[in-house]
Protein backbone atom coordinates (compact mmCIF):
# COMPACT_ATOMS: atom_id res chain seq x y z
CA UNK A 1 0.00 0.00 0.00
CA UNK A 2 1.40 3.34 -1.14
CA UNK A 3 1.68 6.71 0.78
CA UNK A 4 -0.95 8.90 -0.25
CA UNK A 5 0.33 11.27 -3.57
CA UNK A 6 0.90 14.48 -1.82
CA UNK A 7 3.01 17.10 -1.84
CA UNK A 8 4.25 17.94 1.48
CA UNK A 9 4.64 21.55 2.77
CA UNK A 10 7.88 20.67 4.42
CA UNK A 11 10.24 17.71 4.30
CA UNK A 12 13.57 16.92 6.32
CA UNK A 13 15.44 14.23 5.56
CA UNK A 14 18.78 12.21 7.39
CA UNK A 15 19.99 9.21 4.96
CA UNK A 16 20.94 6.27 6.83
CA UNK A 17 24.15 4.42 7.65
CA UNK A 18 25.97 1.53 6.14
CA UNK A 19 26.03 -0.91 8.72
CA UNK A 20 28.98 -2.01 11.00
CA UNK A 21 30.40 -3.91 13.84
CA UNK A 22 33.18 -2.99 15.88
CA UNK A 23 35.30 -4.26 18.18
CA UNK A 24 37.67 -2.56 20.21
CA UNK A 25 40.65 -4.73 22.07
CA UNK A 26 41.92 -4.26 25.52
CA UNK A 27 45.23 -2.41 23.91
CA UNK A 28 42.31 0.03 22.36
CA UNK A 29 42.51 -1.13 18.57
CA UNK A 30 39.28 -0.63 16.81
CA UNK A 31 38.45 -2.45 14.12
CA UNK A 32 35.35 -2.14 11.98
CA UNK A 33 33.29 -4.79 10.00
CA UNK A 34 31.05 -3.46 7.29
CA UNK A 35 28.07 -5.89 7.54
CA UNK A 36 25.53 -4.61 4.78
CA UNK A 37 25.98 -2.72 1.16
CA UNK A 38 23.83 -0.23 1.32
CA UNK A 39 22.46 2.17 4.11
CA UNK A 40 19.99 1.62 6.20
CA UNK A 41 17.93 3.48 8.38
CA UNK A 42 16.95 7.02 6.67
CA UNK A 43 14.55 9.03 8.38
CA UNK A 44 12.17 11.07 6.81
CA UNK A 45 9.69 13.72 8.64
CA UNK A 46 7.20 15.42 6.26
CA UNK A 47 4.48 17.87 6.95
CA UNK A 48 1.42 18.80 5.27
CA UNK A 49 0.30 22.67 6.31
CA UNK A 50 -3.61 24.05 6.25
CA UNK A 51 -4.95 21.31 4.78
CA UNK A 52 -8.63 20.01 4.15
CA UNK A 53 -9.74 17.26 6.64
CA UNK A 54 -10.45 15.05 3.59
CA UNK A 55 -6.55 15.11 3.09
CA UNK A 56 -6.34 14.46 6.64
CA UNK A 57 -8.12 11.48 6.77
CA UNK A 58 -6.35 9.77 3.60
CA UNK A 59 -2.94 10.27 5.84
CA UNK A 60 -5.03 8.66 8.94
CA UNK A 61 -6.61 6.10 6.71
CA UNK A 62 -3.36 5.02 5.04
CA UNK A 63 -1.99 4.78 8.97
CA UNK A 64 -4.54 2.83 10.29
CA UNK A 65 -3.90 0.26 6.89
CA UNK A 66 -0.78 -0.35 7.45
CA UNK A 67 -1.27 -0.82 11.54
CA UNK A 68 0.13 1.79 12.53
CA UNK A 69 3.99 0.99 12.85
CA UNK A 70 3.94 -2.27 11.51
CA UNK A 71 3.72 -2.60 7.83
CA UNK A 72 5.04 -1.03 5.54
CA UNK A 73 5.10 0.83 2.61
CA UNK A 74 6.80 2.66 -0.39
CA UNK A 75 6.41 6.55 -0.89
CA UNK A 76 5.34 8.28 -4.22
CA UNK A 77 7.17 10.78 -6.38
CA UNK A 78 4.68 13.36 -5.11
CA UNK A 79 6.03 12.82 -1.48
CA UNK A 80 9.76 14.21 -2.59
CA UNK A 81 8.57 17.22 -4.94
CA UNK A 82 10.95 20.60 -5.29
CA UNK A 83 14.13 17.66 -5.22
CA UNK A 84 14.69 16.47 -8.56
CA UNK A 85 17.62 14.28 -7.64
CA UNK A 86 16.07 12.50 -4.79
CA UNK A 87 16.84 9.06 -6.45
CA UNK A 88 20.69 9.40 -5.70
CA UNK A 89 20.15 8.81 -1.80
CA UNK A 90 16.62 6.84 -1.61
CA UNK A 91 15.93 4.04 -3.88
CA UNK A 92 12.64 3.99 -5.52
CA UNK A 93 11.44 0.93 -4.17
CA UNK A 94 12.69 2.07 -0.71
CA UNK A 95 9.96 0.42 1.72
CA UNK A 96 9.43 2.52 4.58
CA UNK A 97 7.08 2.44 7.88
CA UNK A 98 5.67 5.07 10.41
CA UNK A 99 7.85 5.75 13.52
CA UNK A 100 5.19 7.10 15.03
CA UNK A 101 1.80 8.55 15.85
CA UNK A 102 1.31 11.20 12.60
CA UNK A 103 0.82 14.86 14.93
CA UNK A 104 -2.35 16.34 14.31
CA UNK A 105 -2.95 20.05 14.89
CA UNK A 106 -6.42 21.92 14.42
CA UNK A 107 -5.96 25.12 12.37
CA UNK A 108 -9.31 26.59 11.98
CA UNK A 109 -12.87 24.32 11.30
CA UNK A 110 -12.04 21.93 8.50
CA UNK A 111 -8.57 23.04 8.27
CA UNK A 112 -5.76 20.79 9.66
CA UNK A 113 -2.27 20.15 9.88
CA UNK A 114 -0.69 16.74 10.14
CA UNK A 115 3.17 15.36 10.30
CA UNK A 116 4.13 11.82 10.08
CA UNK A 117 7.66 10.41 11.21
CA UNK A 118 9.08 8.01 8.63
CA UNK A 119 12.00 5.63 9.19
CA UNK A 120 13.38 2.99 6.30
CA UNK A 121 12.90 -0.39 6.37
CA UNK A 122 15.38 -3.06 4.02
Amino acid sequence: MIFPALKPSSRNFSPGLVPLTSFKAMSGKETRVITGSAPVSHTCSISFQNISEAIVKQVLDHWYGRQGTALAFTLPPEVWAGWSDYLSAVNAEQEWRYESVPAINAVSPGIMSVSVQLVSVL
